[in-house]
C-alpha cells in the first residue's frame, strides 16, 4: 500500500468515524429540536457515504461500480440536507413536509441508474453534482445571512450556521480540486481535508452544546399576558432610556439587556416595541443608530471621518451591518448619503421617525 493510499485510508477513516459518532449523538440526544438534529445527522451520513466511495475506489479491487458510485448519491444529497437543516434552525415553526422530498428526486434517480451508466456519464454526473451542491450552498448562505441580520439574541446559532456553511464550502473546494487535478495524491489530500473539517464541526458543536438546548424559539408572546393598557406605562421609560440615555450606542445591547434595565420581561418588551412602534427590536434600535449616523455623516466637521468609525460610534458591531441597515432605512449607502452634503454644503437633519 502506497503512502498516498495509507494517507487516504487513515484520514478518510478518521473523518468517517468522527462523523458517524456525531450522527449517533445527534440522533439519540434529547437536547434541542429533534428534526434539526436528525437533518444534521443525515447531512453527516451523506458526507460519510461520499468519502467511503473514495476508499472503495482506490483501495479495493473488484468492487462493483454500483457500490463505488453510491458516493455520487451521497454527494447529491448533501446540498438539500444542508439547506433543510439551515431552514430548520432559522425559520420559526419549521416542520417537515412531504414536498421537501422533491429535493431528493435526483438522488433517488441516480441510485437507480448508476449501475447502468457508462464511465463518461458517471464522470459527467459528478461534475453536475458539483454545480448542484454549489447552488444549494449559495441558497443556504443567503438564508444564513438573512437570519444573521434579522434574528434577535441568536448569536451562537448565527456563528454555528455561518461556520457550517464555511465548512461545507471548504469540502466543496476539495472536491473541485479532485475533479480539476485528479490522481490518488489529490484524493488523499481531499480526504485529509474532509477529516479536519468534520472534526472541527463536531468539536465546535459538542463544545457549544447550548446550540442544541433551545431548539425552536418560544412563541412570540407565549408568556406575555400583559394587557395593552399595562404596556402603556412602559413606553415612557423605554423612550427615556433610548432617547435620553442613548442606550442604543452600546454595541452589545440586546433585548434581554434592555428588558433588564427596564425591569420587565423580554417577551413583554418585544411586544411593547412591536405594538407601539410596529418594529422588531433590531429595527427599533437601529432606527436611532441610523439617525445618529445621519447627523454625523451630514456634519462638515466629520467630513473626513471613516465610515467604519461612524458605524462603531453609533452602536453597530460591523460596517456590513451598518451598510445594510442604513441602505434599508435611507435608500442610500452611508457614502452616498455623505456625498450629497459635500456637494450642497447643507447639513441634514437626520431625524427619521421611529413611530
Amino acid at each position: 500500500m502506497s503512502a498516498a493510499q495509507l494517507t487516504l485510508f487513515f484520514f478518510s477513516g478518521i473523518g468517517i468515524l468522527n462523523s458517524l459518532f456525531f450522527s449517533v449523538w445527534l440522533t439519540v440526544t434529547r437536547r434541542g429540536n429533534r428534526l434539526s438534529n436528525r437533518l444534521l445527522a443525515l447531512l453527516l451520513i451523506a458526507f460519510v457515504v461520499r468519502v467511503a466511495k473514495s476508499i472503495f475506489y482506490f483501495l479495493l479491487d473488484g468492487v462493483h461500480i454500483a457500490y463505488i458510485n453510491a458516493g455520487l448519491v451521497g454527494k447529491v444529497m448533501i446540498g438539500p440536507l444542508l439547506l433543510l437543516y439551515i431552514y430548520s434552525v432559522t425559520r420559526e415553526n419549521f416542520k417537515w413536509k412531504n414536498l421537501y422530498l422533491l429535493h431528493f428526486v435526483p438522488a433517488m434517480v441516480l441510485a437507480g441508474v448508476t449501475p447502468f451508466l457508462s464511465w463518461s456519464l458517471i464522470v459527467g454526473s459528478y461534475e453536475l453534482a458539483m454545480v448542484q451542491l454549489l447552488s444549494y450552498l449559495v441558497l443556504g448562505y443567503v438564508e444564513v445571512q438573512r437570519f444573521r441580520r434579522n434574528a434577535e439574541n441568536q448569536e451562537p446559532q448565527k456563528k454555528w450556521l455561518n461556520n457550517l456553511c464555511l465548512a461545507v464550502a471548504l469540502v466543496w473546494l476539495a472536491y473541485l480540486s479532485q475533479i480539476l487535478m485528479g490522481g490518488l495524491t489529490v484524493y488523499a489530500i481531499g480526504a485529509a481535508w474532509f477529516a479536519l473539517v468534520m472534526y472541527a464541526v463536531a468539536f465546535v458543536a459538542l463544545k457549544q452544546q447550548k446550540l442544541f438546548d433551545s431548539g425552536k424559539k418560544t412563541p412570540k408572546y407565549k408568556t406575555s399576558n400583559v394587557s395593552s393598557s399595562e404596556l402603556d406605562k412602559y413606553e415612557a421609560p423605554l423612550l427615556q432610556l433610548v432617547e435620553q440615555e442613548q442606550v442604543y450606542l452600546n454595541r452589545e445591547l440586546s433585548l434581554p439587556l434592555l428588558a433588564e434595565k427596564l425591569e420587565m420581561r423580554p417577551d413583554v418588551l418585544s411586544r411593547l416595541i412591536n405594538e407601539k412602534f410596529q418594529k422588531n427590536f433590531n429595527d427599533f434600535i437601529n432606527s436611532y443608530r441610523i439617525q445618529a449616523a445621519q447627523q454625523l455623516l451630514s456634519d462638515p466637521v466629520q467630513a473626513n471621518a471613516k465610515i467604519a468609525g461612524v458605524a462603531i460610534d453609533c452602536g453597530f458591531k460591523s460596517i456590513s451591518a451598518f451598510n445594510t441597515a442604513f441602505k434599508k432605512s435611507v435608500g442610500k449607502t452611508p457614502s452616498q448619503y455623505r456625498d450629497q452634503f459635500k456637494e450642497t454644503g447643507v447639513a441634514g437633519s437626520g431625524s427619521p421617525s421611529v413611530a
